[in-house]
């Protein structure tokens, strides 16, 4: 590794006992080099370099109920069925209050459903329905034309969606 290169391009975190740099070689090899405070106590410290290797694990899918749900959703006659029950849900239970969550249950669409319109992940879509994140412009625009309302509705929706999910975070 070299030492130039990876002093330039290092993230540092600093403790009494030691400090702690995040390099990489150049190569997309990241390095983590873990540098012990020399005190009053101790001068023999040695340092000590880790290669960081990042877990490769397959993604799997989250439960077998996703997956009952794909299976379903490939099949146009079911595919049918889930979007009519996910309009009476958002009829049902969604009494005109626009969230995400509602405008895309109206649409009778899954999240899964409205990511690959969209071209999103629907861990993203879940985000931004939960209020956690908010998405950016060109997203909210590809979101409320998928959605069928403008980007004023879209926006009043994710501000509820915001503002139901700060409501649950103070009752937790």
């Amino acid at each position: 590794m070299k030492s130039e290169y990876a002093s330039q391009n290092a993230s540092k975190m600093n403790s009494p006992e030691f400090s702690v740099g995040l390099s990489t070689d150049g190569n997309g090899k990241n390095y983590a080099l873990v540098i012990p405070n020399i005190n009053q106590f101790s001068s023999t410290k040695t340092c000590e370099i880790f290669d960081l290797v990042p877990n490769k694990a397959p993604r799997t899918s989250f439960s077998k109920f996703d997956k009952l749900v794909k299976s379903l959703e490939e099949n146009p006659e079911t595919s049918t069925k889930l979007s009519e029950a996910r309009k009476w849900v958002a009829d049902t239970f969604y009494d005109n209050e626009n969230t995400l969550s509602s405008l895309r249950l109206s649409c009778g669409l899954s999240q899964r459903q409205l990511g690959a319109v969209c071209g999103i992940e629907q861990s993203h879509v879940s985000r931004y329905e939960a209020g956690k994140h908010e998405p950016s412009l060109s997203v909210s625009a590809t979101m409320a034309n998928a959605l069928g309302v403008n980007l004023e509705t879209f926006y009043e929706a994710w501000s509820n969606s915001r503002k139901i999910s700060q409501a649950e975070d103070i009752h937790d």
